[in-house]
């Protein structure tokens, strides 16, 4: 059953998630060499970083509301997105193959954290849905010719796709890595139905992510994307979907034993030397694709419901979950789901 439930994941990370992907034209066979690749994405990022500033439409209760646009300024400029106080990173490495251990700066502007006006909103994991509005753009490069024969190679962009009124949740478990690096530093917003109109949302995340093509689509051409190209994504957050991908009556978010809202599929286990909080028996299947995350031949979701002291007791919720001892009252217990020397099985 494992087996099943991680090649099923494994197969939808080879998905990509927007509806132009159905005409795609697949990349050359061989992908280019990824360091050299990244060395130009970097570049090439950056420079649009220094050389374009960002405007955001502040319009509370209207579907405008944090649209952004971007303006050209020359470098150097106080006004450029390079010198935005909201710029930030991620450090992300993919673990495509084992030659390949890159780190790979994922640039994003905070534009605003989002969770509602009470705040009570909740940070997408990197395994959940969410429901989100975006605008999709593509650096490249443009080479013209002066009066004087010179050749001048310009940095551009080009909108692909926009989506101001989605109307399905994206699975970041299904979607290209910058998406599902970014998506977890933010939190979804209030919902107003509006009769006749598409629902209206408030106080949602919102920001832009910078992705480098290795994070993106790399060798394959997507729509009207070509291959190799760094992609920029302006984004709403408005709401995250909790998921349980294996089913064991735990979401995926209570097995992020770390809370850092990142749990990965480690492809393969050759030089990476990272330690994986998230699998807790070591089996290679993080514990929300582990429907025996401790490995001791019980399954995760009989151990949930079992009390070792009262054999007939009803569904314990998480924070219930006794140790082995059946002591519910320490925070910092190893609960028996995740201890293989509990049985799991009352008595």
């Amino acid at each position: 059953m494992k087996k099943k439930i991680i090649l099923s994941i494994l197969f939808g990370l080879a998905l990509t998630f927007i509806g132009c992907n159905k005409n795609d034209d697949i990349g050359p066979s061989k992908p280019r060499d990824y360091t050299e690749q990244y060395a130009k994405d970097i570049v090439d990022i950056e420079q649009f970083l220094k050389t374009h500033s960002y405007e955001v439409v502040n319009h509370p209760g209207f579907h405008d509301d944090q649209d952004v646009i971007f303006h050209d300024v020359e470098e150097g400029d106080p006004d450029a997105i390079w010198s935005s106080p909201l710029l930030t990173f991620r450090t992300v490495k993919t673990y495509r193959d084992a030659d390949e251990d890159i780190e790979y700066k994922l640039y994003y502007l905070k534009l605003r954290e989002g969770g509602g006006i009470a705040l009570d909103k909740p940070f997408p994991t990197n395994t959940d849905k969410v429901l989100a509005a975006y605008t999709g753009k593509y650096l490249f490069h443009y080479e013209s010719t002066d009066d004087s024969g010179t050749v001048i190679d310009s940095l551009k962009y080009y909108e692909f796709e926009t989506n101001p009124y989605p109307q399905s949740n994206f699975d970041l478990q299904g979607v290209i890595k910058g998406w599902s690096e970014i998506f977890p530093q933010f939190k979804g917003g209030d919902a107003t139905q509006v009769t006749g109109e598409p629902t209206l949302y408030t106080d949602f995340g919102a920001g832009v992510m910078f992705i480098p093509s290795a994070l993106g689509y790399y060798n394959q051409a997507s729509g009207s994307i070509p291959a190799y190209s760094p992609l920029i994504f302006t984004f709403k957050l408005y709401n995250t979907i909790r998921v349980d991908s294996d089913g064991d009556g735990i979401m995926n978010y209570l097995e992020d034993r770390d809370n850092d809202r990142y749990m990965y599929i480690i492809l393969n286990d050759e030089g990476t030397g990272d330690v994986r909080p998230d699998d807790v028996d070591g089996d290679g299947a993080p514990n929300y694709l582990d429907q025996d995350d401790d490995g001791d031949n019980v399954l995760t979701e009989i151990e949930m419901l079992s009390d070792p002291n009262n054999p007939d007791s009803a569904t314990l919720t998480w924070d219930e979950v006794p140790d082995c001892s059946g002591n519910t009252t320490d925070p910092n217990r190893l609960k028996r789901v995740y201890d293989s020397s509990c049985t799991g099985v009352a008595p």
